[in-house]
């Protein structure tokens, strides 16, 4: 090839390079362009996305901002003083985590406030929390948490706070917290009753269906409560038993609600072969070295400062507890056909509350099918401890299931109570004593024995040894109901009791009421009591124990529980939690529940049915044949309609006749009958109410005979009880006789403007409107005169009869109010500056010593024994006055009067209620009572509606063909 071709194609090959070369440079630029706007686009992009980014995060943040802002403290890794200063301490609610602290990445956030929660596992976790770090600052922390729980919990939980080591100092707060378990010195033995409780609300409330504490409802958690075990300085002064036994609590008692806090001390070592792996699903804590993980840095809470720690305990201790309420118709029928269905041949028996998750907590008295007695009961219960809900819930309950011919409740309030004001008309209620006197509740006692020795004489002629048997023959001598004593206060027997009677009547029911089908359940704030003899064989026979709210002082000093049952007592701290053991305190018979709420709306309404059911289901049951409620307010004057002789006798469709008259006097007092032996027809008898006396069937009455000195006199300064009792004399006689009987001469001396002024008159008027009444009254002396004068005739004329017309006159009654006012009858000068008689004053003597035996009767009163002196001679007033009724008066003339001191301590303990004494100076009776007054609880005038009722409808049945 020649130099010429070669150097062409060199050229060719240049060209092609250059070229080429251009290529590349040209694609190198393009490309160096894409790369160029590639980064440029990835910038824009990657700026984009920061931007997208941090505005999200800063939306993120806001956000949580505002949640915080509404969460309750508690929620927070912090303690914010303004959230604490406004809020509720009556909230709260179990967490499954526990807020310890704060974490924090300050890299990802560009906001600081960006923060989240630090916490541990809480409830429901099952994990046990131990605590490590040095020894005073975890310490500080641990404190920390016990406030913190606190909040969560308000009277919700409680908390056992152990530092053997330190004796306590680890917890300078344990005394302000609302619910710290009490230790006994030792702490093995309290650790112990921790155990005890786990094994309990394990085996009482947790099955298949419901495996751990927290998955029960509301209302059970709060009436059993959470407790959190602390353990500060673990394990410095812990021995061996000990730290077994808070392992123990470790494994079971997140189950049972019990969780374990450990402030572990790395100082102290562990006893030789145990480990702190023997504690269950543990959580540790160092809050002493603040952690870092995954670039999240943990911040710790510690105390909070003392001002604010000062505000917490006070919320915590202002807060109110909660109590969710068990409503009674849970536990009760409501469909009131299905009432009264119970039989009480051996036992009676309702529930009361639940034991458990659904137990029934059931309260009887008899004999079990098993053959196991319950004779008796004690309750003993704090103020605020639901005590008397528990009357009502257990008194109510039995009223559904029984009826009256099945169950008799006797029902006694101490002096200062009124437990049972709403059961007056109660139809099983056969006696209602509130605001008792010690003596009337002894009264009650003497009551019981006398009715156990008329069922005793029943069963010995019925063949029959007891209630039971005597129901089983087919109650051959009447239907005897079971009786059931409810005394709250019981410890009010026993005051001025010098002689032991309350004790003794109290051991004779003891052990020889059941038999009987008498049963009692006595209450107080602790079970002994002062003044009680023959405690051990009374409470020997007193089989179910319970027990409500206690002191602790109390508790320790029970004799009457085990050691489990003095555990489980010291847990009842609400209102209506109870121990329940029927079979005299034994350990393995404990239950322990919750009272079901009655409120007092219902239980009026229960009250309202249970009578009008009585009422229908009796209504072919004479009125007079029915039985009527005692009641008996010892702080009230009584109530002459309510008098349960006076009542059944109002209930009658007829006044009775002669013949019937007679068999009311000779029936017992127990069966609302005057216990009168010697009632005659042919001494026109009569009987006038005067009060009630301070027992159960007395209520003070006098009969007036046509006997010699058959006159009544009222002595003493109370006006109100003059004219009370004259009113009920009033309405006395117009119950007892036929108006065409007798004759009513009425001369009424009260002072003008006194509240009493218009009682009598007002008497006289209505008993006249209803036509049953034969009477003339006056204010005037003039007229008091003549009507004086009529009386000396008639007794006159009734001198020269014969003794058989004698006995069909009328009976006639004079009734002088304030006869000392009336000056014509006061004493005049006689001869050698003697006095003597006046004019009227020898008629009015001579009325009173030769009228009774005719029929004519004299009823005064006056303002003082004194007074007497001015009216009549004394000889003659020794010999015509044998019905004698004081009122408090001196120690002088209460000897005059009454011949003896009573009138004279009649007031001994205080001016109310008004106590008066009556003497039947022949018959040698007395009666200490409460005397009608003029200004009753019910109304006069509505009481006089009610006896004008009566006689109207007497009047109308009598003219009827």
């Amino acid at each position: 090839m020649s130099i010429q071709l070669i150097e062409k194609q060199l050229k060719k090959t240049e060209a092609l390079i250059a070229e080429t070369q251009n290529e590349i440079r040209r694609v190198s630029e393009r490309l160096n362009t894409r790369k160029s706007e590639a980064l440029n686009l990835i910038t824009e992009l990657r700026d984009k996305e920061i931007k997208y980014f941090n505005w999200h995060l800063g939306e993120n943040a806001a956000q949580i901002i505002k949640l915080n802002n509404s969460l309750p403290p508690f929620l927070l890794g912090y303690w914010d003083e303004k959230r604490w200063h406004a809020y509720d301490f009556d909230s709260g609610a179990p967490t499954s985590y526990l807020v310890i602290g704060e974490r924090e990445e300050s890299e990802i956030s560009s906001s600081p406030e960006f923060r989240l929660p630090a916490y541990l596992p809480f409830i429901g976790k099952q994990r046990t929390a131990i605590i490590e770090g040095n020894a005073e600052d975890s310490l500080d922390f641990f404190r920390a948490l016990v406030l913190r729980i606190a909040t969560i919990f308000p009277h919700q939980c409680h908390f056992s706070l152990l530092d053997p080591a330190g004796q306590g100092r680890a917890f300078p707060l344990q005394n302000k917290l609302p619910m710290v378990r009490s230790s006994s010195g030792q702490l093995f033995q309290d650790l112990e009753s921790i155990l005890d409780d786990i094994g309990r609300i394990i085996q009482t409330y947790l099955d298949d269906n419901v495996k751990s504490f927290e998955q029960l409802s509301e209302t059970i958690r709060n009436n059993e409560r959470f407790e959190f075990i602390f353990a500060a300085n673990f394990p410095d002064g812990y021995d061996r038993r000990s730290i077994e036994a808070l392992q123990k609590i470790s494994r079971n008692g997140p189950a049972a609600g019990k969780y374990l806090f450990i402030h572990r001390n790395s100082d102290v070592d562990l006893p030789r072969d145990i480990a702190m792996e023997g504690f269950s699903n543990v959580f540790s804590i160092n809050p002493v070295r603040p952690s870092q993980e995954n670039g999240w840095k943990t911040r710790f809470m510690n105390r909070p400062e003392a001002a604010l720690q000062q505000v917490i305990l006070e919320g915590l201790l202002k807060s109110k507890p909660r109590d969710h309420v068990i409503r009674w118709e849970e536990i009760a029928e409501n469909d009131s056909s299905l009432w009264w269905r119970g039989q009480s041949d051996k036992l009676i028996s309702c529930p009361i509350g639940y034991s458990g998750a659904d137990r029934y907590l059931n309260v009887w008295f008899g004999t079990g099918n098993e053959g196991r007695p319950c004779a008796h009961g004690l309750l003993g219960a704090m103020p605020g401890s639901g005590k008397s809900n528990l009357y009502h819930v257990l008194i109510c309950g039995l009223a559904i299931r029984y009826s009256p011919e099945e169950l008799s409740l006797y029902l006694v309030d101490g002096k200062n109570g009124v437990e049972f004001q709403s059961y007056r008309t109660l139809p099983h209620a056969h006696v209602v004593s509130l605001h008792s006197s010690p003596e009337l509740s002894r009264s009650v006692l003497r009551e019981l024995l006398d009715e156990m020795d008329r069922r005793n004489d029943k069963f010995k002629r019925a063949g029959v040894v007891d209630l039971t048997q005597y129901r089983e023959a087919g109650q051959p001598l009447g239907n005897l109901p079971r009786i059931l004593l409810v005394a709250d206060e019981y410890q009010e027997f026993f005051e001025d009791d010098r002689d032991g009677i309350a004790s003794t009547f109290l051991l004779q029911l003891a052990q020889q009421g059941r038999s009987s089908g008498i049963h009692m359940l006595l209450g107080s704030q602790r079970f002994n009591v002062t003044g009680m003899l023959h405690q051990a064989a009374i409470f020997g026979s007193i089989h179910l124990r319970m027990a409500m709210k206690m002191s602790q002082a109390d508790i320790q000093g029970l004799s009457e529980f085990g050691r489990a049952g003095k555990q489980l007592i010291s847990t009842c701290d609400l209102p209506g939690k109870i121990v329940l053991n029927d079979q005299s305190g034994e350990d393995s018979a404990n239950n322990i529940g919750k009272i079901v709420y009655l409120d007092k709306e219902k239980r009026d309404a229960l009250v309202i049915q249970l009578g009008n059911k009585y009422s229908s289901d009796v209504s072919d049951i004479l009125p007079e044949n029915r039985r009527p409620t005692i009641v008996f307010d010892g702080a009230e004057q009584p109530n002459f309609t309510l008098n349960p002789q006076v009542r059944q006798l109002c209930s009658r469709l007829h006044r009775p006749t002669s013949d019937q008259w007679q068999e009311v006097a000779k029936r017992s007092m127990a069966e609302n009958g005057l216990e009168v032996d010697d009632w005659f027809s042919g001494e026109a008898p009569i009987a006038l109410w005067l009060g009630q006396e301070f027992n159960i069937h007395g209520h003070a009455r006098l009969i007036l005979r046509r006997r010699p000195m058959e006159n009544v006199i009222i002595a003493g300064e109370s006006k109100p009880a003059h004219y009370g009792m004259i009113a009920s004399i009033l309405f006395s006689i117009a119950l007892n006789l036929n108006k065409s009987n007798y004759r009513l001469y009425v001369v009424d001396r009260s002072t003008p403007s006194t509240p009493w002024h218009e009682t009598i008159e007002k008497i006289i008027n209505g008993l006249t409107a209803s036509g049953s009444i034969n009477s003339q009254f006056s204010r005037d002396t003039g007229q008091a005169a003549l009507f004086l004068d009529q009386l000396i005739d008639e007794l006159d004329k009734r001198k020269q009869l014969p003794e058989h017309e004698l006995i069909d006159q009328p009976t006639l009654f004079m009734v002088l109010t304030d006869a000392d006012s009336w000056q014509a009858l006061n004493k005049v000068a006689g001869q050698y500056g003697t006095q003597q008689l006046s004019p009227a004053g020898e008629k009015l003597s001579r009325l009173c010593s030769e009228g009774p035996v005719r029929g004519i009767h004299l009823i005064t009163t006056v303002g003082s024994a004194t007074m007497i002196d001015h009216l009549f001679d004394r000889g003659k007033f020794e010999q015509t006055f044998k019905h004698r009724i004081a009122l408090q008066m001196s120690e002088d003339d209460s000897f005059f009067f009454l011949k003896g001191r009573d009138a004279s301590t009649l007031q001994a303990k205080g001016s109310s209620p008004l106590v008066a004494s009556y003497v039947d100076l022949l018959g040698g009776k007395k009666a200490r009572f409460k005397p009608y007054v003029s200004n009753p609880q019910i109304p006069l005038d509505e009481q006089l509606k009610d006896i004008s009722s009566t006689l109207s409808s007497w009047e109308l049945a009598n003219v009827q063909p």
